[in-house]
């Protein structure tokens, strides 16, 4: 993970190291994930973290080659998914005056850029289990009628996976949907896996349920011993480092982020 502790809500990153055809000489397709509700003056900068987190990557690989002497190409690639198109450039140079931008001295690289902020369902292309990803991502900000098309295109993809390889296989994708849709939508969304698939879409039901259950526990155990506010507080903590979403830490717990985030707040400026 090349990317600071204050972007990780809203970036993720992969990183693929490959050959090239050419010649079989080594190189890395770096994706980065943007996912946020809108595209505003914040990704402007996109280019610069670019060109931190790649030289991350060279550093980390200096260190543990120390003997070679050529650095690794890097193809940057952004995947956004928001609510409205990008509108940034996506050559760095660009982010000098005008004037300025054939001088020699400049850094100069462009990054990939693949924008799914307008791109219907049916033209997400890829191996199912990608495929379905970006369905999901997709829905995540657009309007309300235009979430469940995506979802739809991308439960037949889920529950095939899960009947083939067991729940487990689809468990972050069904988790990251009940983190990021209203109830209406969830629910509907779970009983429609559940008819397709009966047998892991009850597993996941389970899993879910047996997290509310642990999640209560937690919080029972933790406030004999301590004030029920910051029981909450180290139980809700406990849970995100188990990467449980915020919907099911809600139905646990009965605390939701923006309380989490106050209460860390008000223990933060007690210690």
């Amino acid at each position: 993970d090349f990317i600071g502790p204050d972007l990780r809500a809203t970036e993720s990153d992969l990183l693929y190291a490959i050959e090239r055809r050419a010649d079989g000489a080594r190189a890395w397709v770096y994706v980065l994930l943007e996912h946020q509700s809108t595209a505003g003056r914040r990704d402007r900068w996109m280019r610069l973290r670019l060109l931190q987190y790649c030289c991350r990557i060279w550093e980390r690989d200096r260190r543990d080659h120390p003997d070679e002497t050529e650095l690794r190409p890097i193809v940057p690639i952004v995947f956004y998914v928001g609510e409205g198109r990008w509108r940034h450039a996506t050559e760095f140079s660009e982010l000098f005056p005008a004037e300025i931008r054939g001088w020699r001295w400049l850094p100069r690289f462009e990054h990939v850029l693949i924008d799914h902020s307008e791109s219907p369902p049916e033209a997400v292309r890829g191996e199912p289990k990608g495929r379905a990803a970006q369905l999901i991502m997709m829905a995540v900000y657009r309007v309300a009628a235009r979430r469940w098309p995506a979802l739809r295109r991308a439960l037949p993809l889920l529950a095939g996976l899960a009947l083939r390889y067991g729940s487990r296989q689809v468990m972050t994708l069904l988790l990251y949907v009940m983190a990021t849709q209203e109830k209406l939508i969830r629910d509907r969304f779970m009983q429609e896996f559940r008819r397709l698939a009966p047998g892991p879409g009850g597993e996941v039901m389970n899993y879910v349920e047996e997290l509310k259950k642990q999640g209560r526990e937690e919080g029972r155990e933790e406030g004999r011993e301590e004030g029920r506010e910051e029981a909450l507080l180290r139980t809700t903590r406990g849970l995100l480092r188990r990467d449980v979403p915020w919907s099911i830490i809600t139905d646990a717990t009965g605390i939701d982020e923006a309380r989490f985030r106050r209460l860390e707040q008000q223990f933060d400026d007690r210690s």
